[in-house]
C-alpha cells in the first residue's frame, strides 16, 4: 500500500472516495449534499471561464479566479470551490488547513453560499497526504485547470465508462494520459487520489525516476511503465523489510528513512536554477561550510547532512539489497562515525592535531583530536568486514570561534593532497617528524554565523578549500515545529492545534515580514535576519498565558486578537525573544536611531505595520 499515515490522511482517501462515487460516477454535490454540482454542462460553463480565459498578471490566484469566475452563475462558483477542495487535499504543508478553507469560503461567497466548517470536508481540510513542492502554489492556476479539464472530460463519458474506468488503475491511467498534454504534476496529484493503493503519494516525475533508478535492482525482470515498476519495488522492498519503515508504524514510505537517503540527493535550496545539492557538494568537495544568521538550525543541518551522506553511501557502495538487510548496520556508523567538535578560543593547534609534552620520562608526542580520530579511521579500514566500509564526518561547530590558521596549520596542506603523507615538523620526539594523511573517507562539515566574523573575514586557506551553504531563514518550518512542540504540551488536549492553526499562520506570515525588514534596513541587512528557531519558542509563551487553562474557558485567539491587535504571548515573545536579540545586533548604533530602528521592527511583527 502507498497510503501515508504522517497526518490523519484517512479523512482525505475517504473524501476522495465520495468525490469518485458521488461527483465523477453520478453528478452530486461534496458540499452541498442535496444538489448536483459535478454536471457535464457546469463544467463545460467553469471551463469557458476559466481555462479558456487564464490570465497572466502579478495579481493573486484569487483576484484572477473571482475576474475569471464573475458572481452571476451560483453554479459555476460551487464547482470551482469543490475543485479547489478537491486539488487541495493532496497537501499537507504548501498550503495550511486555515489557508485551504479561506480560499474555499471566498469563491463561495462569490455565489452567495457559506462553508459549513463543521462539516467533514472542510474538516479534512486540515490533513494532506503528500508534499508537492513549490510548483503546487507557483502554478496552481494550471493545475487547478488540469483538474477541471480532466473532469469535464470523463464526465463526455456515459456512467458505466465512468465506473469502469474508476475502479481500474492502470485502465485510467491510460485513458488519462491519452489526452492530458504534458501536465505531469496534475497527473500524480489524480493518480494517487484516486488509487492510493497502486500508485506513489509522490507529486514529481523526477522524483518517481530516481526511485526506480536506485531501486530498479532489486526487481529481476522491471517493467517499462514507470509507476508499474515502483508498485513492484514496493513489493520487493517489502520482503526485504518484512517490519516496514522505524518512522511509519512498520509501513514503507519512500520519503521517510532508511529509504528517502537511498535516492533522494536533497534540495539545492532556494535558487531554482541550481542543481547542486548540499549532498552533491558535500560528496565532491568533502568539505563544506554551512553559513547564515544564528538560529537557522546550522547544527541540526550539520548533522542531519551527515547522516545523509552516510545513508547515501551506503547505498551506492552496498547496493540496494544490502543496503536494506543491513540497517543496523547503517545506523551504527551513523552513531559511530559522525563526530562533532563544538570549537571556542581555547582550541588550538596542540589539541586539535597534537603536542610535545614533558613527562617524568622525557619529552613525547601527545596526539590531538584529529591524529586520534585518524588512527581510528585506519584501523577500522584495516579489518575484514563483509561489507565496505562507510564514510567518517566530522562537524566542526561555530568556525569562526578559534584562529582557523593555527588550529589546522598542515592539515590544510593534508586536505588539498589527501591519502599522501605531509610531515608534522613540530612533532617529533626522534629524528623523523610525524606525518598526517588526511584519508579519503573523512568528510568535513563546518558551521558559521555570519554575524560573528564575516565570510570575506576568514582564511582564503579555508575559503577554497570548502564549498559554502547557505544556510537562512524558512519560514515554512514554523507550522511544523511549533504544531509538533504543541503536542507534547499538557494543554494541547483542551486547546487542540487547529484552534491555534490561524495564529501560527499570522506568526509565520510575520517572522517573514521582519526578516524582510531587517534584509532591507541600512542599520542591519541580511546577516542580521532571526533565524526560524527563535519562532519556535513561541509554544511556551502561549503555553504560560494564564487564559489557556487545561480546563475551561478557551480564547478565541491566541497570538493576535485581530491583524493589528496582539495578544499578551505575542507582546512578551516580542519583549523577551525578539528585542534584546535586536538590541544585541544595534549595540554599537546611536541610541535614538537604534530605539526607532527597533520600534519600526516592532511594529511590522506585532501590528503588521
Amino acid at each position: 500500500m502507498a497510503r501515508f499515515s504522517e497526518s490523519d490522511s484517512e479523512r482525505i482517501y475517504r473524501l476522495i472516495e465520495r468525490w469518485r462515487d458521488d461527483c465523477l460516477v453520478e453528478d452530486g454535490s461534496l458540499l452541498f449534499p442535496d444538489d448536483h454540482v459535478w454536471l457535464s454542462p457546469t463544467l463545460d460553463e467553469l471551463y469557458r471561464r476559466y481555462n479558456e480565459n487564464l490570465l497572466v498578471d502579478d495579481r493573486t490566484f484569487e483576484e484572477k479566479l473571482h475576474e475569471q469566475l464573475g458572481e452571476d452563475r451560483q453554479d459555476v462558483t460551487r464547482l470551482a470551490a469543490e475543485v479547489l477542495l478537491v486539488y487541495f487535499a493532496f497537501a499537507v504543508h504548501a498550503v495550511n488547513g486555515p489557508r485551504k478553507r479561506e480560499l474555499i469560503v471566498e469563491v463561495l461567497g462569490w455565489g452567495g453560499d457559506a462553508l459549513d466548517e463543521t462539516a467533514e470536508p472542510a474538516k479534512a481540510m486540515d490533513a494532506g497526504v503528500g508534499n508537492p513542492g513549490q510548483g503546487f502554489n507557483n502554478f496552481r492556476w494550471r493545475h487547478v485547470a488540469y483538474f477541471v479539464a480532466f473532469a469535464r472530460r470523463l464526465k463526455d463519458l456515459d456512467s458505466e465508462r465512468r465506473q469502469a474506468l474508476l475502479s481500474d488503475p492502470w485502465d485510467f491511467k491510460a485513458w488519462l494520459v491519452e489526452d492530458d498534454g504534458d501536465e505531469q504534476m496534475g497527473r500524480h496529484l489524480l493518480l494517487h487520489l484516486l488509487f492510493p493503493d497502486s500508485f506513489e503519494r509522490i507529486a514529481s516525475t523526477d522524483h518517481k525516476n530516481r526511485i526506480r533508478d536506485a531501486f530498479e535492482t532489486l526487481v529481476e525482470d522491471p517493467v517499462d511503465d514507470l509507476d508499474k515498476a515502483l508498485l513492484e519495488i514496493r513489493e520487493r522492498i517489502g520482503e526485504l523489510l518484512p517490519e516496514g519503515g522505524p518512522n511509519l508504524d512498520g509501513q514503507i514510505d519512500f520519503y521517510w528513512p532508511p529509504l528517502h537517503e537511498g535516492w533522494d540527493p536533497g534540495d539545492p535550496g532556494g535558487d531554482l536554477d541550481a542543481s547542486l545539492t548540499p549532498l552533491g557538494a558535500l560528496e565532491y568537495k568533502r568539505q563544506v561550510v554551512l553559513y547564515g544568521p544564528p538560529g537557522t538550525g546550522k547544527t541540526y543541518e550539520a548533522k542531519e547532512l551527515a547522516a545523509h551522506l552516510v545513508r547515501h553511501q551506503a547505498m551506492v557502495r552496498w547496493g540496494p539489497v544490502a543496503f536494506l538487510k543491513n540497517q543496523a548496520a547503517v545506523d551504527s556508523a551513523i552513531a559511530d562515525q559522525v563526530c562533532r567538535l563544538q570549537l571556542h578560543q581555547a582550541w588550538n593547534y596542540e589539541q586539535f592535531i597534537g603536542g610535545l609534552k614533558l613527562t617524568e620520562e622525557g619529552t613525547v608526542v601527545e596526539d590531538g583530536y584529529l591524529l586520534k580520530l585518524v588512527a581510528e579511521i585506519n584501523r577500522g579500514l584495516e579489518s575484514d568486514g563483509e561489507l565496505e566500509p562507510l564514510p567518517w564526518v566530522l562537524i566542526l561547530d561555530e568556525l569562526n570561534r578559534t584562529d582557523l590558521s593555527r588550529l589546522f596549520g598542515e592539515a590544510f596542506s593534508a586536505i588539498d593532497d589527501r591519502g599522501a603523507p605531509i610531515d608534522l615538523a613540530g612533532l617529533s620526539d626522534t629524528q623523523e617528524p610525524r606525518t598526517l594523511t588526511f584519508p579519503e573517507d573523512l568528510f568535513l562539515i563546518g558551521t558559521l554565523n555570519l554575524i560573528d566574523q564575516s565570510v570575506e573575514q576568514l582564511d582564503f586557506a579555508l575559503r577554497r578549500r570548502f564549498l559554502w551553504l547557505p544556510s537562512g531563514f524558512r519560514d515554512d518550518l514554523i507550522p511544523a515545529v511549533v504544531k509538533q512542540r504543541w503536542s507534547k504540551e499538557r494543554l494541547s488536549a483542551h486547546h487542540p492545534f487547529d484552534r491555534l492553526e490561524v495564529d501560527v499562520a499570522t506568526l509565520r506570515s510575520r517572522a517573514k515580514d521582519l526578516n524582510r525588514e531587517i534584509g532591507a534596513s541600512h542599520l542591519l541587512g541580511a546577516q542580521y535576519e532571526v533565524g526560524h528557531t527563535y519562532f519556535f519558542d513561541i509554544v511556551g509563551f502561549i503555553a504560560g498565558w494564564p487564559k489557556v487553562r487545561p480546563k475551561g474557558h478557551r480564547p478565541p485567539r491566541y497570538l493576535w486578537a485581530d491583524t493589528s491587535k496582539p495578544l499578551p504571548p505575542a507582546v512578551d515573545f516580542w519583549r523577551y525573544s525578539l528585542k534584546p536579540l535586536l538590541d544585541e545586533y544595534l549595540g554599537g548604533i546611536e541610541p535614538d536611531a537604534r530605539d526607532r530602528e527597533v520600534a519600526r521592527l516592532r511594529n511590522v511583527f506585532l501590528h503588521g505595520k
